[in-house]
């Protein structure tokens, strides 16, 4: 089981880029025992960037938010 883990990363309105290095902030969340899993950018007037990071986890049923037991796969039968 996995647990996730979203930082936003906003970008300068005149420039486009972003204003934080996202190379640092990957390096600072592997530091912490986070893997890197994806990136995306949402578009629109206000732009950024999201980090995704993954991160195992030992508990089946902890799931990353809450205390409520997680939802087995005989639930969808």
């Amino acid at each position: 089981m996995y647990t996730y883990k979203f930082v936003k990363v906003k970008h300068s309105v005149w420039t486009g880029k972003a204003k934080e290095s996202i190379e640092d902030i990957i390096e600072e969340y592997a530091s912490l025992g986070w893997r890197f899993s994806s990136i995306f950018t949402d578009g629109g007037s206000a732009k950024t960037t999201k980090i995704v990071f993954e991160k195992k986890v030992d508990d089946a049923y902890y799931d990353g938010r809450t205390s409520r037991p997680l939802l087995q796969d005989e639930d969808f039968v």
